[in-house]
């Protein structure tokens, strides 16, 4: 099936900004789709799942930088380095963050998708995560 770490085809957008006294409040929404490229002729393009999550960034005046809401944030800064910064996320991140869809794919009746996780998973270090999802795949 070709490269057994998918291609994440991310893109954000400003869905609000507000200021109200001296504090402004950006919500971006966040998008990631995870799909594989592969077949004979290389254009076959499987999607495995999309995941979208909202940011709340807020800075107060005098501050340089917005900084990331926790409390209204449906991801976290670390997740956010993690999949949208840098080279992308390790094995390890992308099992902890996308647990819920790829407990989806292991018991699910798309074979293609399942065969890329077994061979995902074959190149992850043992974690519970990793575990959990081997023994779905087998039942």
């Amino acid at each position: 099936m070709g490269e057994p770490f998918p291609v994440i085809e991310a893109s954000s957008k400003v869905i609000s900004a507000t200021t109200e006294s001296d504090r402004t409040r950006v919500v971006i929404e966040f998008t990631a789709s995870y799909v594989l490229y592969g077949g004979a002729h290389l254009n076959e393009k499987v999607e495995l799942w999309a995941k979208t999550q909202s940011a709340v960034f807020v800075r107060n005046s005098g501050q340089e930088r917005f900084s990331l809401d926790d409390r209204e944030s449906q991801l976290s800064n670390k997740e956010l380095d993690a999949i949208y910064d840098g080279e992308g996320p390790s094995n390890g991140d992308l099992l902890c963050y996308n647990f819920d869809y790829l407990e989806r794919i292991a018991t699910s009746t798309n074979e293609k998708a399942k065969e890329w996780l077994r061979s995902y998973l074959s190149e992850c270090r043992n974690t519970p995560e990793r575990e959990r999802l081997l023994k779905a795949l087998v039942r």
